[in-house]
């Protein structure tokens, strides 16, 4: 178990949080619960939340107006902030968008950096 020490910032915290394995929804929100309170840290700041999507929409470019492209980036920027506060990684967020939109469009391809994401 990796030790979470007081005052750890929230850049640490998340890193931290993002390395461990995921054990479940309910069991891995408690334990983010957890952590974040022996580190005294009630929730991620939002400016860090912001800086972290903004970068990682950068990497998942534009489509046309009304493109399902466009709603992968919309989609993905709400559910990040989500799975930002469960401790979930970029690549788990945009697979399960990507798996979800493909069953509703089997033939959309996404566009994103594969170099960012590895799915």
């Amino acid at each position: 178990m990796t030790t979470v020490s007081a005052g750890m910032s929230n850049v640490r915290l998340y890193l931290l949080l993002a390395s461990m394995p995921y054990t479940g929804r309910g069991e891995r929100a408690a334990q983010v619960q957890r952590m974040r309170e022996d580190a005294g840290v009630a929730r991620l700041d939002r400016g860090f939340i912001n800086r972290s999507v903004t970068w990682e929409l950068r990497h998942i470019p534009r489509g046309d107006k009304g493109s399902l492209q466009n709603s992968l980036r919309f989609s993905y920027n709400i559910l990040r902030r989500k799975h930002l506060a469960l401790g979930k990684i970029r690549h788990e967020t945009l697979k399960e968008l990507v798996e979800k939109m493909q069953r509703i469009h089997p033939d959309f391809a996404p566009v994103y950096d594969k170099e960012i994401f590895k799915l």
